[in-house]
């Protein structure tokens, strides 16, 4: 959201950043594939996040991009880490692996969801690697391709998406709850790959099922929102509230391929 009330959308297929009203979708502005102040192209965008001083943007093709909201390029291309080599410091540029999930916390750091490798990781605005956490596998703490993330005063709620739940961790990787399993019930999820904070609610959406869960930004269960998908698309657009009881979450016990040359 933007301050106007504005939507920013990432049109993957589209390369490019749609500015859209937040009443009846009404296209506002856009920019890209070509960017304002560099060579380089933005090609297909998959997370965005809207920070203090522009948008950040995540791509396919395992780019950072840091751009001011009218498309100019603040910093665009892969994020690198610093190392030690012969007692001398490099540079080591590295490819995001499908960096599905982006949020901003209040200092400023970037968390990244990268999702082909199960973690997480942080990033300065400049692109550089502070820490990374997460394994893959199913304990607490580890991941199963995460997703969505939002950020509630300092806690990063992550949709870890195909272990059905979400984990709630700390800006350095503290495991502090766990939502959810497998399932259609109160609580329950099946692949929850999308998360925001309205209200003081968090809303997770699913890659299926149709539905929308809302929860308390501690994690207790409030309701779910539920399409029907048995009354087409053109008569209606509502979303119907299932019949469900209030209930609590429960707690649940590298390398990679480029997606992509060029940017």
């Amino acid at each position: 959201w933007l301050a106007d009330g504005g939507l920013l959308v990432a049109d993957h297929g589209h390369h490019r950043i749609v500015k859209l009203s937040s009443h009846g979708g009404e296209l506002l502005g856009q920019f890209g594939p070509a960017l304002s102040g560099t060579a380089r192209r933005l090609r297909y965008p998959l997370a965005i996040a809207l920070g203090t001083d522009g948008v950040y943007v995540t791509t396919r093709t395992g780019r950072f991009h840091h751009l001011s909201l009218d498309g100019r390029a603040i910093r665009c291309g892969k994020p690198y880490m610093r190392e030690n080599a012969g007692g001398a410091d490099c540079v080591v540029r590295f490819r995001l692996c499908d960096p599905y999930g982006l949020a901003v916390s209040s200092s400023g750091d970037i968390l990244v969801a990268e999702s082909g490798r199960h973690r997480l990781l942080v990033l300065r605005p400049t692109g550089e690697l502070v820490r990374h956490f997460g394994t893959h596998g199913s304990l607490p703490g580890q991941f199963d391709e995460p997703r969505g993330l939002a950020i509630v005063h300092e806690r990063v709620w992550v949709c870890d998406m195909s272990n059905h739940r979400l984990q709630c961790v700390s800006l350095t990787g503290s495991v502090l709850k766990l939502v959810g399993r497998y399932g259609d019930g109160p609580a329950e999820f099946r692949y929850p790959v999308g998360i925001t904070v309205a209200r003081e609610l968090l809303l997770v959406s699913e890659y299926v099922g149709g539905r929308l869960h809302v929860l308390s930004t501690h994690g207790t269960f409030l309701q779910v929102l539920r399409h029907d998908f048995s009354v087409p698309a053109a008569r209606t657009t509502r979303m119907q509230m299932a019949s469900v009881s209030k209930g609590h979450g429960c707690a649940s016990g590298d390398g990679c391929e480029g997606n992509g040359a060029g940017d």
